[in-house]
């Protein structure tokens, strides 16, 4: 007894250091090192009463440890080193709670509920994370902490956030590391009963996607919630199937959220066989002006090449949507002009009966143009009626550039495809760049060198007497 309030004494004044605002990192780490020390003794004391107030000093520590994580007024590197510290006690846990050796998976969830409740986003306690990720245990037990943490709070638009932010760090990492060939290291926690195999993760994904869909949130952060989706998290999921409704929703939003909703449809059309009706009027809609100052404009242009890449697709829809790329074409940046033109060329290769198209140059023009621009069915637009006069004003654009890959109606159509990879990832700036470092040729020029100050064939039809 007189031991364990001498070890009282030592750490209340060791606490009391931590709660300063100027406490050194080395405090830090050197009480995390005590804590670890206390959870061992406990573990080996028979005597339950001691064991009981040895615990009650390591939870006092390891709550003062919490508060400093999320401490406004402390420093990164204070935050980070209190964090960092929960991290290496949580092999201490096994062991102590259960009978058995388990891995300690409410203490790691309890981690995760640190970077939720965070009113800013906690990207420095994301980043020790994150380094924690080589461990197997660590890496697979992520998505049960994660989804225990989530759904102890009433999820407001801040929670979603930091929900999105943690998965899109830890899950980009870890496909980094699978990509360069680096395998995890050992489980952390020494303790392979209680880590997730890899069939029990689809359900976890499912019901932290739930929780955080139900979130109702701003543009913003349905954009973030939206990529994350569709990036970190549907082929991880049990049911994907069950987001149809979400993605149906989220596609009447308009800009960017309709964008990403239908990259989501594409997925489970293509995985899944799910029939979403209207899809094609739906992604004709979406191709107007106002994309072009949108940050998903690229994606927009490549989903609308995999949608119509098919070769049983009905001429009269293509050529609506062939029209509709030449239309606006006359009112987009450069960049997305080559883009357009590049997507044209190629549905013209793939349905020859669209040759039609530019022979009917000679027919019609802007004056008589059959096309209807503001019908929303495009098969009903009368594309395959109508000319590609728009592509032919192109050939007098003012960048060369434009003007040269507009010649394309002009000679055969290639045999194969052009690649829009790198087009997409072109954008105004590199088309700019690109046009001041080209080296033009100076033209030939014949002119008479004057021998005086004045020519007298230069004052033809002058006449200064007045």
């Amino acid at each position: 007894n007189s031991s364990i309030e001498e070890t009282h004494l030592i750490l209340y004044d060791t606490f009391k250091e931590l709660e300063k605002e100027d406490v050194e990192v080395s405090k830090i780490q050197m009480t995390g090192e005590i804590l670890k020390f206390l959870l061992e003794k406990a573990k080996e004391h028979k005597e339950e009463q001691i064991k009981s107030k040895l615990y009650h000093f390591f939870e006092k520590g390891k709550n003062i440890f919490k508060k400093n994580s999320l401490d406004e007024n402390k420093s990164t590197e204070q935050k980070e080193k209190s964090f960092e510290m929960l991290l290496k006690l949580l092999p201490s846990y096994v062991g102590f709670l259960t009978t058995k050796p388990k891995f300690p998976t409410q203490e790691y969830s309890d981690l995760f509920k640190i970077i939720i409740s965070s009113q800013r986003i906690a990207s420095c306690l994301i980043n020790v994370l994150k380094d924690y990720m080589i461990y197997e245990d660590l890496r697979i037990n992520f998505w049960i902490a994660l989804d225990i943490a989530a759904s102890k709070f009433i999820l407001e638009t801040y929670h979603v956030q930091n929900i999105l932010q943690l998965i899109v760090a830890i899950i980009a990492k870890n496909e980094k590391s699978q990509q360069d060939g680096i395998k995890p290291l050992q489980y952390y926690c020494g303790v392979k009963i209680g880590v997730l195999k890899p069939k029990e993760i689809g359900k976890h994904v499912q019901n932290i996607w739930e929780q955080v869909s139900s979130v109702d949130v701003p543009s913003m952060t349905r954009q973030l919630l939206l990529q994350t989706l569709l990036e970190r998290m549907i082929f991880k999921m049990d049911k994907p199937i069950f987001l149809t409704d979400y993605f149906m929703a989220s596609v009447q939003c308009g800009g960017p959220v309709s964008i990403l909703a239908l990259q989501g449809i594409f997925t489970l059309v293509q995985k899944y066989n799910i029939n979403y009706p209207n899809i094609y009027e739906k992604l004709y809609e979406m191709l107007s002006s106002s994309i072009f100052g949108t940050h998903y404009k690229a994606r927009l242009f490549f989903l609308t090449d995999v949608f119509l890449s098919s070769l049983h697709l009905p001429e009269t829809l293509v050529a609506g949507f062939v029209k509709r790329l030449a239309r606006l074409s006359l009112v987009a940046p450069p960049a997305d002009i080559a883009v357009m033109l590049a997507l044209i060329t190629n549905l013209l290769i793939r349905h020859s009966g669209l040759h039609k198209l530019i022979t009917n140059l000679g027919k019609h023009y802007h004056e008589n143009d059959p096309y209807l621009s503001k019908e929303t069915d495009p098969c009903a637009s009368k594309g395959l009626e109508s000319s590609l006069w728009e592509v032919k004003l192109l050939q007098h654009h003012a960048l060369p550039s434009i003007s040269a890959a507009a010649m394309f109606i002009e000679n055969p159509l290639p045999a194969v495809e052009r690649d829009l990879a790198d087009l997409l990832e072109c954008d105004s700036n590199q088309v700019f760049s690109r046009e001041v470092k080209k080296k033009l040729r100076d033209p030939p020029t014949s002119f008479e060198h004057p021998s005086l100050l004045s020519v007298e064939r230069g004052f033809t039809y002058w006449d200064f007497s007045s």
